[in-house]
């Protein structure tokens, strides 16, 4: 027998790792559009702060997989799944990986609000954080285009993590939150301020109760503007306001 996963997040490698608890024998393959093996998401931030490096974040090496015998096909991503023929297509490859089971954890995706030209601007300064390859960018733009100023819409528990770290990176920080409190799904107001305090006790500003319309600039971003009329002036817009589920390949199979 064959199991195919697709996806090599936390879903996708443990179910891995109990299948081959439970069958030493059975044919297991993992294809993931990642990079890299299974790592942890926590950390990221600390990437862009240079505080770590990648491999301080891979939890499973490669000795891990052939030590279990489980298979990897990385930095690939499926185009279609044709679930009557059981067998799936790869984009830019011919050949058909065929499977007697299928296992689909592909996770999640940032979620990006309906912001005036949030969209537009991904890559020119608005960025979202979900992966290496989000925390290499955001890096890489730091140093390479003078940015002094930044902006994170979303103050929740990964807001205010990679709030941290851009501080770290010796950038003015501001924290965006629509609701009157911050981890407003974990605090109560009381709480909620003596973490406001906390949070500008390291020097990071904190905006409370501000929804953000529109991210304001064409070939850079040059801040944002409010639904309050304000504009805030930033070199740098990181989004992390949740994720959806990345369902797209399901949907098209008709699961």
């Amino acid at each position: 027998m064959k199991i195919l996963i697709i996806g090599n997040g936390v879903a996708g490698t443990f179910t891995a790792q109990n299948i081959r608890n439970l069958d030493k024998e059975v044919e297991i393959l993992i294809i993931s559009q990642e990079k890299y093996p299974y790592y942890t998401r926590v950390k990221l931030p600390e990437l862009i702060s240079e505080k770590i490096k990648i491999e301080d974040l891979i939890v499973f090496k490669e000795e891990w997989y052939e030590k279990n015998n489980i298979k990897t096909l990385l930095n690939r991503k499926v185009k279609r799944i044709h679930q009557k023929h059981k067998h799936l297509i790869l984009e830019g490859e011919d050949d058909l990986i065929p499977y007697d089971k299928l296992i689909i954890a592909t996770g999640s995706t940032p979620n990006i609000p309906p912001i005036n030209n949030a969209k537009e601007m991904v890559g020119k300064g608005v960025f979202t954080l979900r992966n290496i390859d989000n925390a290499l960018e955001i890096r890489d733009y730091i140093k390479n285009n003078d940015v002094k100023k930044a902006i994170i819409i979303g103050g929740g528990l990964l807001g205010l993590e990679l709030a941290k770290q851009i501080k770290n990176c010796d950038l003015d920080t501001t924290v965006v939150e629509f609701f009157p409190r911050l981890l407003p799904r974990q605090l109560d107001v009381e709480c909620g301020g003596l973490l406001k305090e906390q949070i500008e006790g390291m020097g990071i500003k904190v905006e409370l109760d501000v929804a953000t319309e529109e991210i304001i600039g064409n070939d850079h971003v040059k801040g944002i503007k409010t639904k309050d009329g304000r504009n805030l002036e930033a070199d740098m817009v990181l989004i992390q306001a949740g994720i959806r589920a990345t369902i797209d390949l399901a949907k098209e199979a008709k699961l």
